[in-house]
């Protein structure tokens, strides 16, 4: 009965007419297409297609020094290529600057339960784990990522409320009860604590990248940084 009250509400306050015509005469495009990012570093992973492309895209056109991190690497310098053409932007970012916003767009769905050699099921380690465990110590501050599609076709109020520039709406149907914060919190906590007590020579991804040098003088798993 909660659940059903609660999605009539949220019914009437973002599909119905009155909704849609309060909430898009309260939008104003500009809010989103005015912003740019001078002097600021992004990494972008996946950023050869699909959303990380248009990511990346969109972030140099205004003004951002971006990083792809692509698995593919003809794939990746294709990309890089026709944002630098459709941009005009080539800046290069000098190795060491400081990453300002790290957008993790690449993930995995599994059709199937798979789990990691430690033991943590694929889907979860991937898009929660993995980012959580190797950025904290790096000063990350905490990160919310809306993707959207640019067309959408009959948009409702709700269209619009998810382009607002606040937070606001996430608290409505996102927000998490304090147990179930505290209780991931203590799972990540520990993932840390195990991963700190383990020998380095049995951590996954402590290889030696030199093994991987081709005689270009790139690494497997190389940036391509682009302004």
């Amino acid at each position: 009965m909660l659940a059903f009250t609660k999605w009539m509400w949220r019914g009437a306050f973002n599909y119905t007419r009155s909704a849609y015509e309060k909430k898009s005469s309260r939008f104003v495009p500009e809010h989103l297409t005015s912003i740019n990012y001078p002097d600021t570093n992004f990494v972008v992973t996946g950023a050869n297609s699909g959303i990380g492309y248009a990511t990346a895209l969109d972030l140099a056109r205004r003004g951002g020094r971006v990083h792809m991190i692509c698995r593919n690497k003809e794939r990746g310098e294709q990309a890089l290529f026709n944002i630098i053409q459709e941009t005009g932007s080539e800046n290069m970012i000098d190795e060491g600057e400081r990453i300002d916003v790290l957008i993790l767009n690449a993930g995995v769905m599994m059709s199937h339960r798979t789990t990691t050699d430690e033991g943590h099921e694929m889907t979860f380690a991937t898009n929660l784990l993995g980012p959580y465990l190797r950025t904290p110590e790096q000063g990350a501050d905490t990160i919310v990522w809306l993707a959207v599609s640019p067309t959408v076709e009959n948009e409702s109020g709700g269209f619009y409320e998810d382009r607002e520039l606040t937070a606001k709406h996430l608290t409505k149907d996102t927000e998490s009860t304090r147990e179930e914060i505290d209780n991931l919190w203590t799972y990540l906590e520990k993932c840390v604590q195990d991963e700190e007590q383990q020998p380095k020579e049995q951590q996954p991804n402590s290889r030696d990248n030199s093994d991987n040098e081709h005689p270009d003088g790139l690494v497997e798993g190389e940036t391509h940084p682009m302004r």
